[in-house]
Order: structure tokens, then C-alpha cells, then sequence
């Protein structure tokens, strides 16, 4: 597992701010979805996300028969919210949390399923924590985030200067209920079309169709359509047998990029005893982020969850699960004190642990956005490809999307 820096990290932050975004991605913007179907195909769809659900939606509405496959037994992918640990009816994200007011498209589907969005933080600036642990200022944090995929020169910075400091802090909100309801209401519209536990083993094509190869307990299975699309992360695609193979600049491409190291840990306790002091309960400190994950939730029990990447987060990835929470512990109590009298129990998530993620986020290193991602986007035969790596919204819900409408308008447009 490659790790990433906080530097890198930042990245996806300012990404949210909509500077940067590919041609390719900017055919997914309009009011209209996918053409109707002159003559209507069975496409398979690998991956129940964001960006398989929502090209299976498109192209359902648009005339074609689709199946969707996923090894889970939900839907959603690294949208996924916690409910079981927690009392109360409390819950929190372990995937994508937050919805820059930038992001019209993934706004435009909470509304087409009528879900309501609530604010995901106050309104209001950053406190520096009471143990003095400096909390970076957004220009610090951009000129950290340099030599990224989206800008590999002094262009967000200047964006910055000329914008002002505040520039790329955008207000975030969060769909009340939990994100998930968002895919839940896209795997409602397609009710049986999802087969769920269907844990895709190998992909073949030639000249006349497509095959998923499915495994089971008791065998396999083969699901056959006119096109397929593929949409899991690159780290889930590696261990698919594909016949006859990529070419070798595609195999590259799946090979070489990198899925970021992520470990969040939740803390619920008895009560959300910062606000007394008047706190926001979010916190970005040098190490780990604080985020109070029952903002706008009922009740008088919260949930504090710290979100740790990189260097981070391969420390806490080594220790026991006990020494997690109590890793967490220390350093909630070190930001708010009265951490520990207030606890209640503990829990602990990690993406690269997944094994059908295996990794939190897609990772472009400097060079590999003008050199990987144009082939990595490409696709191979009857066989094209979604998520949120292959978008320039890497490891936010604006990616999947944009990426799944993207590539259902690519198989509407085949001969």
C-alpha cells in the first residue's frame, strides 16, 4: 500500500474548489443524460459505487438493459455509512463525507431523489486548539499541496493570492440520514437489476460481446452483454483475470497508480461536551483531523472522529484495535479536554483493509495526470472504465458520478 502525504492529501481538498476539471469530465455536465437507445444493449456493470449506479441509472432511463454486479451485499462502494457500532441512532461516514457547494452535479442527483442536505460543519473559522498545536492556515496548506496531479506549478497559488486566503474554504454539507441514502435511492430505481454478493472474478471479450466471470461458493456463473463497464478501483481490477489482456500501456496504467492510506477512528461519548466551551469539534492539526461526526445529528451523545492519511495512518494501521481507540483517545483529549470521562466506546475503519476497495482514494502523482490518466480513462474493446479515479475529483462523490455519466454516454455513442 502506497502511502500519501498530507501535502498530497491537501490536494483532494483544494480540488474541491472546481479550478481544475478535464475535458472528459466536463461532458458529464448539461441538463440532459444519455441518448435513448436506437437499438437497445445489454451492458454489464462491474461495481455497485457511485459511478456504476449511477451509469446503470442513465442507460436504464435511456432504453438498455443493464445488470450490475458486486461482491458486497450492499450498494455504494466507499459511500458507506456506520450505524451498527454506534447507540442512539447515531451515525457516521467511514467513506465520502462532504459535499462542496461547488459540486452541482452530485447536488443535482440529491435532488432528483429528493434528499435533503444539511450543513456538514458550523459556519464559522477554525479554532486553534487549546494545547497550542498549530492548525495550518489555508495558503500554508496550498503551498503544501504543490506538485500535485492538478497543479504541478505555482497555479493554485496564485489562484490563491488573487482570491485570497479564504479562497478554496467553500461551505460543505451532508445528506441528512447519511450519505448512503444517496446510493440507496439510485439502487431502489434499479430494484433487481443488482445482483449483490456476485464477486466478479475474470473478464473476457471478442468481437461479439462481453462475459463477467462470477464466483461463488458452490461455482461460477457467467453474465454476458454487448458492452461492459468496470467500474471498482484499479486495486480491485488487478486481481481480475482479463482475457485476452489490456494492452500493455493500459496494464501500466492499472499497476501504477496508487490508492491513498487512510485510517479514521470514532469515539462515541456520553455528550458533545466541547460546544460548552465553545467549540466547533473540527479541528485540521498537523497529524490527524477532528471532525465531530454528529454535527446536525439529535440527542446528547456524539460521535468524535479523527481522520488520519499517509504517515498517519500507516502508524495507527500497525497497532492492535484496542491500541487504536486508545490511540485516539489520547490525542481527542490532547485537542478537547474531557475526552476521557466523557467516552464510551470505540470503533475503527480503514479502506486499505477492505478487500474490495483496497485503498481510500485514487493518487496521481505529479507526473502521472498528463501521462497515466489519459489511458487510464481509455477503453479497452467493449470494455470502458468509471470511479472517482478516473475523474478530476479524485475521492469525492462529484467523481464517481461524473465518471459513471461519462462513461454511460461512451457505450450509448457505440456503433
Amino acid at each position: 500500500m502506497n502511502t500519501v502525504h498530507r501535502r498530497d492529501f491537501l490536494r483532494h481538498l483544494f480540488t474541491a474548489a472546481g479550478v481544475t476539471v478535464s475535458p472528459l469530465d466536463r461532458l458529464a455536465f448539461g441538463t440532459s443524460g444519455v441518448a435513448a437507445a436506437q437499438q437497445p444493449r445489454r451492458i454489464v456493470i462491474v461495481g455497485a459505487g457511485l459511478a456504476g449506479l449511477v451509469a446503470a441509472h442513465e442507460l436504464v432511463k435511456a432504453g438498455n438493459q443493464v445488470v450490475v454486479l458486486d461482491a458486497q451485499l450492499r450498494a455504494g462502494g466507499r459511500v458507506y455509512t456506520l450505524r451498527d457500532p454506534f447507540t442512539d441512532g447515531l451515525y457516521a461516514e467511514a467513506g465520502a463525507a462532504r459535499i462542496p457547494e461547488a459540486h452541482d452535479l452530485t447536488r443535482r442527483y440529491v435532488t432528483e431523489f429528493g434528499l435533503k442536505l444539511i450543513s456538514f460543519q458550523p459556519d464559522r473559522p477554525r479554532q486553534t486548539p487549546p494545547n497550542g498545536k498549530r492548525v495550518l492556515e489555508p495558503v500554508e496548506q496550498a503551498r503544501g499541496a504543490l506538485g500535485n496531479a492538478l497543479w504541478s506549478d505555482d497555479s493554485l497559488i496564485e489562484f490563491l493570492d488573487k482570491g485570497g486566503a479564504e479562497s478554496p474554504v467553500q461551505h460543505y454539507d451532508k445528506i441528512e440520514g447519511g450519505n448512503d441514502r444517496l446510493p440507496a435511492a439510485f439502487a431502489a430505481r434499479l430494484e433487481n437489476r443488482i445482483r449483490y454478493g456476485a464477486p466478479v472474478v475474470a473478464i473476457q471479450q471478442d468481437g461479439h460481446g462481453v462475459r463477467a466471470i462470477v464466483q461463488h461458493s458452490v461455482g461460477r456463473d457467467v453474465v454476458s452483454g454487448d458492452f461492459l463497464i468496470c467500474a471498482v478501483p484499479f486495486t480491485v481490477l488487478r486481481g481480475m483475470d482479463v482475457s485476452p489482456a489490456f494492452r500493455p500501456a493500459k496494464r501500466r496504467a492499472i499497476e501504477q497508480l496508487t490508492s491513498a492510506a487512510e485510517r479514521r477512528i470514532y469515539l462515541q461519548l456520553a455528550t458533545r461536551y466541547w460546544t460548552n466551551s465553545g467549540n466547533s469539534g473540527f479541528e485540521l492539526t498537523e497529524d490527524v483531523d477532528f471532525f465531530d461526526a454528529t454535527f446536525g445529528q439529535p440527542g446528547d451523545r456524539g460521535i468524535m472522529m479523527l481522520y488520519a492519511l499517509g504517515d498517519s495512518a500507516v502508524r495507527i494501521e500497525h497497532l492492535m484495535p484496542d491500541q487504536r481507540i486508545r490511540y485516539g483517545r489520547d490525542e481527542a483529549e490532547r485537542i478537547y479536554p474531557g475526552m476521557s470521562t466523557n467516552f464510551e466506546r470505540g470503533f475503527s475503519w480503514c479502506w486499505g483493509e477492505a478487500p474490495w476497495a483496497r485503498g481510500a482514494f485514487a493518487l496521481y502523482k505529479p507526473d502521472q495526470w498528463s501521462t497515466l490518466q489519459p489511458v487510464a480513462i481509455q477503453p479497452e474493446g467493449r470494455i470502458h472504465f468509471a470511479g472517482e479515479h478516473l475523474s478530476s475529483w479524485p475521492g469525492w462523490m462529484q467523481g464517481a458520478l461524473a465518471s459513471g455519466l461519462r462513461v454511460a454516454r461512451e457505450v450509448s455513442a457505440r456503433a
